[in-house]
This record gives structure tokens, C-alpha cells and sequence, in this order.
């Protein structure tokens, strides 16, 4: 995708083309599995299955719902910061906010390592899930603590290595993102034993609650505080859900 885009960008084509990149390297991707599939003596034959797509559907559909509800609450304050504050305040955090979109890949790529240890567990053995549980809320703790250190003491240095004097006005929100960090590094793991219950639909609804709590917070804080309200309000809903993530966890390893 970077080398479509890349080249796309150095011939002249518009924007257009940039975005077909995305499309182009997925195709070239899904000719690359057929081609290998062959090789493997695999065939590549889609059937239509009613039975089965509906059984798909059936069990699928939760997991789509929190990956869209997570998208739209990840990139809510930026999306907020450009309507009330307009493009350049939005330019500003939104640099800043990236850094927290990019870090945050790391805790939940521990989370997916850990994904098919605590499904198992959470059939076989909740007691020995809890243990594991803790201690990777504690290691994913330790985890974020320097990146709490560089945000909380190094905020001028990042902006200046990354993206110049210009975008020191994004300096101020460092200190709040820099406590935000470690609870989104903390709520990458509940989501792991909430998935992996019987009825993960049930939490749906606390999800939704916790991106609204975060529009509402936007609509008062925004307004009053600029982009640092908008940090805020990101904390605030990070705030919002671990506490309510573990009283869920806490929950279901109970029962």
C-alpha cells in the first residue's frame, strides 16, 4: 500500500489514485493467496452457503459492531476538534493524537498474542485466567510507564523532531495524553475475556455509553478548553472504560 501510494504520489496522479492504492495492493494480495493456494494443490471454490452464512452472521456480527464502535470512539475527538475548532486546531491535536493511534498498536498487539491462551482458559480454567489477567494488566503497566515519562517530560523534543516550530501549540495537551497512554494501554486487554464470553452482545451497550460519554465531554470541554479539552475527554472515556471493563471482567470470571 506504501509503494502504490508512493508512486502514485511521485508521477503527478491525483488523490483519487492514491486511495485506489489501498484497493490495488489488497487485490494484488488476494491474487498472491490464490496463486499459493494452487501450488498447495488447494482449490479456491466460493459456495454459497445459506446455513452456514447465517451461522457466520450469527456469531460475527458483535465482533463488527465493537471494531466500528472502536474506529469511530478512537478517532472521535480529532473528528470534534476540526467541527468546533476548526482545521488548524484540528491539524494541531490531530499531530499529537497520532502518536497515541500508533503506540497503542502495541498493547493490543500483546492482547491478540494473549487472545488464544485466555479463550481457552475461560472455558477450562477461570481461576488461572484471572491470575494471567492481572499480571498482564501489571506488565502492560510497567509497559506504558516511559511513555508516560517521555509525554509527561519530553513533550517540546517530540515536536520538534517530528514535525517542527510550528506545531508546538500541541505541546499542551502532552501532559494529559501522557495519563491517557497508560489507560489505553490498560484497556487493551479486557476486550480479550469480554470477546471470548458466551454473549459478547451483552456488553455492546457499555460501549456505546462509554463513546457517548466521550461526545459529551467533547461538546463541553472543546468549546471551553480547545484541544485540551479534547485530550481530556479522551481520558475521560478511558477513565470511564476501565472502570467499567474490569467490573465486567470481574463479572464474568466470577461466574
Amino acid at each position: 500500500t506504501v509503494f502504490l501510494g508512493v508512486f502514485f504520489i511521485k508521477i503527478g496522479a491525483d488523490l483519487g489514485w492514491v486511495i485506489i492504492s489501498f484497493l490495488l495492493s489488497y487485490l494484488i494480495v488476494f491474487c498472491v493467496f490464490v496463486s499459493l493456494l494452487k501450488k498447495a494443490d488447494l482449490f479456491f471454490k466460493p459456495v454459497w452457503d445459506k446455513e452456514f452464512m447465517f451461522a457466520c452472521l450469527s456469531r460475527s456480527w458483535p465482533f463488527a459492531f465493537f471494531l466500528i464502535i472502536g474506529v469511530f470512539y478512537l478517532r472521535l475527538s480529532v473528528v470534534m476538534v476540526g467541527l468546533i475548532e476548526g482545521p488548524e486546531a484540528s491539524g494541531i491535536y490531530g499531530s499529537s493524537y497520532k502518536f497515541i493511534e500508533a503506540l497503542i498498536l502495541v498493547p493490543q498487539s500483546i492482547a491478540l498474542a494473549l487472545f488464544p491462551i485466555i479463550s481457552r482458559l475461560f472455558l477450562d480454567d477461570k481461576l488461572r485466567l484471572k491470575r494471567i489477567y492481572l499480571k498482564s494488566l501489571a506488565f502492560l503497566l510497567v509497559l506504558s510507564f516511559p511513555i508516560f515519562l517521555v509525554f509527561r517530560f519530553l513533550p517540546e523534543l517530540i515536536i520538534n523532531f517530528s514535525y517542527g516550530e510550528r506545531y508546538l501549540g500541541a505541546v499542551v495537551v502532552y501532559p494529559v495524553f501522557s495519563l491517557a497512554i497508560i489507560l489505553f494501554f490498560l484497556n487493551s486487554l479486557p476486550g480479550n475475556i469480554i470477546q471470548s464470553s458466551e454473549k459478547p452482545q451483552k456488553f455492546l451497550p457499555f460501549s456505546i455509553a462509554n463513546v457517548l460519554l466521550t461526545l459529551i465531554l467533547c461538546l463541553i470541554l472543546i468549546p471551553r478548553y480547545s484541544i485540551v479539552g479534547a485530550a481530556w475527554s479522551v481520558f475521560g472515556g478511558e477513565l470511564f472504560g476501565l472502570i467499567v471493563n474490569n467490573l465486567y471482567v470481574r463479572k464474568l470470571l466470577r461466574n
